[in-house]
């Protein structure tokens, strides 16, 4: 989530189709901001026990989410992977409007992450996105882009090493915060 020290990124209006889409705020967060094991349930609690029958070996029911194919983290939590392009979600997609909202965020920012020079098709990088609410409630897209061969986070906007460093300050040199933006990888 954005903090005070870097406020989201409002990227200009860019045509998508012919049509203008509505200006969009992004936030820079990390994979330890990540909301995987701190989301509500979404399955209503009911009284109710299913029977597995015999033989079953395909569980697909996962309801249709466009573009976006759904997959299941090792650890059990529900994500959804863009083959095409590249990213990747926790956000739950299986809702329209949500997915909707996603697709319109994520054709921004991969507009506004090649326009400021990245070359999204160079091999190993990838891009993680969250749909958050800021504490005016606002919709923020935060995001991080991930370079595998190199095992690192960036981001196209100034992100501050506050998150990074757990409130240790005064840490300037690049070697170091390297170390700290390698850790994060790891804990994507």
């Amino acid at each position: 989530m954005p903090s005070p020290s870097s406020p989201p990124l409002q990227s200009p209006a860019v045509a998508s189709s012919g049509t203008n889409l509505q200006s969009q705020k992004f936030g820079p967060f990390t994979p330890s901001e990540v909301l995987r094991y701190d989301k509500s349930p979404s399955i209503k609690r009911i009284n109710k026990w299913e029977s597995i029958q015999p033989l079953t070996r395909d569980y697909s029911d996962i309801q249709d989410a466009g573009s976006w194919c759904a997959r299941v983290h090792p650890e059990g939590a529900l994500y959804f992977y863009d083959p095409t392009r590249h990213v990747y979600t926790d956000s739950n997609l299986q809702n329209l409007d949500r997915r909707c909202n996603m697709d319109s965020h994520v054709d921004e920012l991969l507009v506004l992450a090649t326009t400021n020079g990245l070359q999204l098709n160079d091999g190993g990088i990838e891009l993680v996105v969250q749909l958050l609410r800021d504490q005016q409630s606002v919709l923020i897209c935060g995001y991080y882009f991930v370079d595998h061969p190199k095992r690192l986070l960036f981001w196209v906007e100034k992100q501050s090493t506050e998150k990074l460093f757990v409130g240790v300050q005064g840490v300037e040199k690049l070697s170091h915060i390297k170390y700290a933006v390698e850790h994060q990888y790891w804990q994507a």
